[in-house]
C-alpha cells in the first residue's frame, strides 16, 4: 500500500504539467481559487499549489473537535517542531510523513508560519529537542535525538489564497 507521502510526491510530479493541460481545480464558496485537487481524507482535502510547486492540506472535517487548535477551512497544522538546542530556538526542523506538504506551524508564544521540509537525505539532521505545542515546553527528544529535515519557511503572502476558506467547496475542470 502506497503511503500518503509517496502518493503526494508522485502526484506533484505528474500534476505539474496538468496545470497547463487541465485538471480539477478547487474553489471555495467565494470563488477563491485554491489549487488542483490531489485527494481527500476524512478530515482534509489535499491540493497542489502550482505557484509554489508544492501540495498542502485544508482541514474540512471534524477532527478539530479532538485537537482544539485546528480550525476547519485553514491549512492543516503540524503539531511540533524540532530544534538542535535546549532553548528550542534557531532554525526549526520536522520529521515524519508529509514533509513535502506545506503546513501551518503555530508554536505557543511564537509567530505562526507556513513551511515544509524537503525530503533530502543529504539534509538529514539530528535534532535533540522538540517544542511541545500543547505545553509550550522545550523537551529533550526521545532516545536523545531524532532524525529530521530543516523546514523551509513559506512567507504567508506567497500562499495563493486566504484562510479560512469558505464552504462549500466547488470543483471545476480547467
Amino acid at each position: 500500500m502506497m503511503t500518503k507521502l509517496a502518493l503526494s510526491l508522485m502526484l506533484v510530479f505528474f500534476l505539474s504539467p496538468l496545470s497547463f493541460a487541465g485538471g480539477i481545480w478547487v474553489y471555495d464558496a467565494n470563488n477563491q481559487k485554491l489549487g488542483i485537487l490531489i485527494g481527500t481524507s476524512d478530515d482534509t482535502i489535499e491540493i497542489f499549489l502550482p505557484s509554489l510547486n508544492r501540495p498542502t492540506e485544508i482541514l474540512i472535517g471534524s477532527e478539530e473537535q479532538t485537537i482544539p487548535t485546528r480550525k476547519i477551512g485553514k491549512i492543516n497544522e503540524c503539531w511540533s517542531t524540532l530544534y538542535k538546542d535546549s532553548s528550542c530556538t534557531g532554525p526549526p526542523g520536522m520529521s515524519g510523513e508529509g514533509n513535502e506538504i506545506i503546513y501551518l506551524f503555530k508554536p505557543p508564544d511564537r509567530k505562526a508560519f507556513y513551511g515544509y521540509a524537503r525530503v533530502d537525505l543529504t539534509k538529514l539532521t539530528k535534532y535533540g529537542y522538540y517544542l511541545d505545542y500543547s505545553s509550550g515546553q522545550c523537551r529533550a527528544a526521545y532516545g536523545g535525538a531524532v532524525d529530521g529535515y530543516p523546514i523551509t519557511v513559506v512567507p504567508s503572502d506567497k500562499i495563493p489564497f486566504k484562510t479560512p476558506v469558505a464552504f462549500p467547496l466547488k470543483f471545476r475542470y480547467e
